[in-house]
């Protein structure tokens, strides 16, 4: 208990922490395009009903997380929580009172999962403020907070979170193989890197960003089935990914730094 306390206590307490909030951006950058442009009359938006406030959301958390605004700042919050602390030889100070080696690395690995979860639900909740606040009912646009279209959009926005948390804890552990700089210029790369492999046949298939677009693509917003199919799809091949990175990094820190 006191090694995740000290865990939360240095990981709430690293500038790159706060920085992340910066994503709150994207929302208030949205709501006020959509205020004092004409870009709610340019929008292609087919549906029926106009526009909800919960699907102004989902859009917003999609915008900020396909450009990689949270991979990257949490890369470097990941990368500096392990990789940092291996080459600085910080983490010798935790081996000689640990039972488990790998206690250090899953104590890591549910502090930056959570610290993502409240960067996620702070951006989530501040946006709906924004949007709530700022944005008013013009016919494009409505008042509603829900509507026929919120499952579709909450799906997306699951497997968006699901997505975050395998990036986050596939930087945290690429930090046991390379050194601090190393490991946020490759997790960078592997989400970018992802626009190239989700059109190579096979490979796109282990590829998140490809399912997500799936998502994106999906036009039927209410077939519900079809909806939590595809969701279940991205979110599997996120929880698989999270899944290998977790094993290889419990293998590698209980036989490399014992």
């Amino acid at each position: 208990m006191r090694l995740l306390k000290v865990e939360r206590y240095k990981n709430y307490h690293r500038t790159e922490f706060y920085l992340s909030f910066l994503t709150l951006l994207v929302p208030l950058i949205f709501a006020y395009s959509m205020v004092y442009t004409d870009m709610p009359t340019q929008m292609e938006y087919n549906k029926a009903g106009g526009i909800s406030i919960f699907t102004m959301v989902s859009v917003c958390l999609g915008m900020a997380s396909s450009i990689g605004i949270f991979h990257i700042f949490y890369s470097v919050i990941a990368a500096n929580s392990l990789a940092y602390e291996l080459e600085s030889g910080y983490y010798m100070m935790y081996f000689p009172k640990l039972q488990s080696k790998t206690k250090l690395l899953r104590t890591k690995q549910r502090v930056v999962t959570e610290s993502l979860l409240i960067t996620l639900v702070t951006f989530i909740v501040i946006a709906i403020v924004i949007l709530k606040l700022l944005v008013k009912d013009d016919g494009i646009i409505t008042s509603k907070f829900f509507d026929q279209y919120s499952f579709y959009m909450a799906m997306s926005m699951l497997a968006i979170v699901f997505e975050l948390l395998a990036f986050v804890n596939l930087s945290l552990v690429l930090g046991l193989f390379f050194r601090t700089l190393q490991t946020i210029v490759i997790s960078v790369a592997l989400f970018y890197g992802q626009i190239l492999g989700s059109s190579i046949p096979i490979i796109k298939y282990l590829m998140p960003k490809y399912h997500l677009q799936n998502i994106l693509d999906f036009n039927d917003w209410i077939n519900y089935s079809q909806v939590l199919k595809i969701t279940l799809t991205s979110i599997g091949v996120s929880l698989l990914i999270l899944l290998v990175v977790s094993y290889i990094g419990h293998k590698k820190i209980k036989n490399d730094y014992i």
